[in-house]
């Protein structure tokens, strides 16, 4: 792959098509809509060439589910969820780290921003281009556990909302949230579903995943739930999407949609479906809850669904 596309703004700005330079006057002009940063340094502007981050083409890429997001929509995603975050050890003040735009326009990430945040966007997008044989291992399983022990950990544990709002059609009444689990946290909540049998453990994933690609959870049952208005039935069995980020500081960030069912070659949301972004780091692992459950699966009496995400990067045996 080439080089990702950088240099100054004006650099940047002279060699764009005149519908990204349209583009990027908007980012921009979104970007400084805030009154907080008004008062702040204008954004700069920037156009990242992201196509050669793509896979060569897979001639058997009309035989597989379609990802819910194109890996240019997903990057957009990831460079702002990282943004938003501020500073490694340096946290920003309240509002700042929303001053910024991202969007994915045609190959190309549009950018409005610090130049404090374009580094880092540079950084972060050179490590994708480096990164691409990098292999991110994945562990993934889908439990209910008695409401009374998840009300406990809640006292115990901080809970945050999923990132972005889930898309659940008004069907929920709460919103899906999350909470980053240290290891004994999540020894703790396996004991109490595993062996004193306050739970059910419905399924249980390992994968190993090459940075930014996609790749489907699959329960494996090939259950069909319903009949489209073409008499073609929905082949169930696909739980969870999901697409991982190693960052250059060694943590990982998982982008998933859940759930999914397929028709044929195509994916569309079901109701209910939850999708969000989220950083694992230092070991820790991910627990989800508050989403209206699996397309297949009955929910238990006095019982909660929840999923729990580990990933770690696999060492390169062959690296110097």
């Amino acid at each position: 792959m080439g080089q990702v596309e950088l240099g100054s703004a004006a650099t940047t700005r002279s060699r764009l098509l005149p519908d990204l330079r349209a583009a990027l006057a908007v980012v921009a002009l979104a970007c400084m809509s805030c009154p907080t940063a008004q008062a702040a340094a204008a954004p700069v502007e920037r156009a990242y060439d992201i196509r050669g981050l793509e896979p060569a083409p897979d001639p058997n890429a009309q035989l597989m589910p379609r990802a819910p997001l194109t890996l240019g929509e997903a990057l957009a995603r990831v460079v702002a969820h990282v943004l938003a975050a501020g500073p490694q050890k340096d946290p920003l003040p309240p509002g700042d780290g929303q001053r910024f735009s991202v969007e994915h326009c045609d190959g190309r990430l549009l950018v409005a921003a610090s130049a404090q945040q374009q580094e880092q966007v540079q950084k972060l997008l050179d490590s994708f281009d480096k990164g691409k044989r990098t292999q991110i291992h994945i562990g993934i399983r889908f439990l209910q556990v008695d409401d009374a022990e998840l009300k406990a950990m809640r006292g115990r544990v901080q809970f945050g909302p999923l990132e972005p709002p889930a898309k659940d059609g008004g069907k929920s009444d709460k919103a899906p949230a999350y909470a980053l689990l240290v290891e004994q946290e999540t020894q703790r909540l396996l004991t109490i579903i595993l062996k004193e049998r306050k739970g059910t453990l419905h399924i249980a994933r390992r994968m190993t995943m090459f940075n930014t690609r996609h790749a489907q959870v699959d329960d494996n049952r090939g259950y069909v739930p319903a009949i489209t208005r073409d008499d073609e039935p929905e082949i169930g069995g696909d739980l969870c999407d999901l697409r991982p980020f190693a960052l250059p500081d060694g943590s990982i960030v998982i982008l998933m949609s859940i759930p999914w069912r397929r028709v044929g070659a195509d994916r569309v949301p079901v109701v209910g479906t939850t999708e969000g972004i989220f950083t694992l780091s230092d070991g820790k692992s991910a627990l989800l809850t508050d989403f209206l459950g699996l397309p297949g699966y009955a929910k238990e009496p006095n019982r909660s669904w929840i999923i729990l995400f580990s990933a770690v990067i696999v060492p390169d045996i062959f690296e110097e």
